[in-house]
């Protein structure tokens, strides 16, 4: 999950969490539906409740 631009950085993140969420995504995304795509290709989709 290493980036070259430093998104990690910038948002000063774990590498456990959701590195770039809306930002690395074309389209804003539901507040309580996250989608984070990991370097292996795969995508999880997380739905938080709360």
């Amino acid at each position: 999950m290493l980036t070259a631009d430093g998104d990690d950085v910038a948002h000063q993140m774990p590498s456990s969490h959701l590195p770039t969420t809306a930002t690395s995504l074309p389209r804003p995304l539901p507040p309580l539906v996250l989608t984070t795509t990991h370097d292996n290709g795969h995508v999880m989709t997380m739905e938080i409740g709360g």
